[in-house]
């Protein structure tokens, strides 16, 4: 298989979609030939994948866009490829008839959580979206609340759909204690992975924080883990308006081996967000026998089922109180942890990769029946 992707989501920051890009090329580009596509230098260290890369330099506002939709397709309709793959909800307008198209959508939360985007991104998801939806062999998604979530927006696609979950990152093996000590972060603590946005929910985690007993806090930090975002989420002045000044670390973009010794020191990962189409972090921290405080709304409740602390995104007094059990009840703690393991057996990039591949292939089949009436 000659196999086109987008390697858009590979540029910094690394999010969650830039890592299962990453993951999932390190493991199809075993199988088969790849051809990167991306409209800047894709960064240091993420040039060895022995395989071909088209670099559309295009260094000005709004230059992925102009990308996507006019150096991407021409040089697609160079290559020839067998199929093209966007794996974040992109699909350039015009493609060669005979080259097979794939899109993976993650969320729409442009359709239930709008609020929470920037109005830029809102507008062109709600044009993009659907007409890579509309273009594509198949739509890869990943999970069955954001299949559902779909479904209900662009009930047309209905065939076209294929699951496929993520996996979790197993990172190298690390001194855990070294490595915290180097960031200056002490055990007990609360970890919070993700950008700092408003889909995120971060106000009313801090607020449910502020309002721990004094001795927890005192005993249990809070540590945030992310890039800032957009929205006016801004950490020191939630942390200043809550008064947890003393009780917060906050840190940008921290290396694997460092991400790695805080999911497995931390007391819980907290991400009570408003809306996630998978919810990466549960399942790393799930790998590290990691409790887990998260929603029980969109794929977070199907990713984390009951191996986590579900609560109410919107209710204040649920996350405290999820806090307050996973400080005060050891039975439910080492349940937890134990149950997080099992859970995290069932999500692996090795599985994704093998899906992935599967409706690659599925993908081909249909186009050359497609173009073969």
């Amino acid at each position: 298989m000659k196999l086109g992707i987008d390697a858009s989501p590979l540029l910094s920051p690394l999010t969650g979609i830039g890592r299962y890009t990453l993951e999932v090329i390190q493991l199809l580009k075993l199988q088969h030939q790849c051809l990167l596509y991306s409209p800047l230098p894709l960064p240091h260290g993420l040039t060895d994948f022995q395989a071909e890369v088209r670099i559309g330099n295009i260094p000005i506002p709004g230059g992925r866009l102009l990308w996507t939709q006019t150096y991407l397709p021409f040089q697609i309709q160079h290559d020839q490829p067998d199929i093209f793959w966007g794996p974040n909800h992109r699909l350039p307008i015009w493609l060669p008839p005979t080259v097979a198209r794939v899109v993976t959508i993650h969320d729409l939360v442009w359709k239930y959580a709008a609020q929470t985007m920037r109005v830029e991104g809102l507008i062109l998801e709600r044009l993009l979206m659907p007409k890579a939806v509309q273009m594509a062999d198949l739509i890869m998604v990943d999970s069955h609340s954001t299949a559902s979530d779909l479904l209900r927006t662009l009930p047309n696609s209905e065939a076209k759909i294929r699951v496929v979950h993520l996996g979790a990152s197993q990172f190298a093996t690390v001194d855990s204690e070294l490595e915290l000590r180097n960031l200056g972060v002490a055990q007990p603590y609360f970890l919070f992975v993700g950008t700092f946005e408003p889909r995120k929910n971060l106000a009313r985690l801090l607020e449910a924080y502020s309002q721990l007993p004094e001795s927890i806090r005192q005993t249990t930090k809070m540590v945030l883990v992310g890039q800032n975002g957009w929205g006016g989420i801004h950490i020191p002045d939630l942390v200043k308006q809550y008064n947890i000044q003393d009780h917060v670390k906050v840190f940008g973009y921290v290396s694997d081996q460092q991400l790695a010794a805080l999911y497995q020191k931390a007391r819980a990962l907290c991400l009570p967000s408003l809306h996630e189409g998978f919810g990466l972090p549960i399942v790393e921290a799930f790998q590290y026998g990691t409790p887990v405080l998260t929603s029980n709304t969109s794929s977070m409740l199907e990713v984390a089922a009951d191996a986590a602390v579900l609560i109410d995104p919107f209710n204040i007094q649920t996350i405290r109180d999820g806090l307050l059990e996973l400080c005060n009840n050891e039975v439910t703690y080492a349940t937890l942890s134990q149950k997080a393991k099992e859970r995290a057996s069932k999500f692996t990039w090795q599985q994704t990769a093998t899906e992935v591949h599967s409706v690659l292939e599925e993908a081909i089949q249909l186009r050359q029946q497609r173009n073969s009436k």
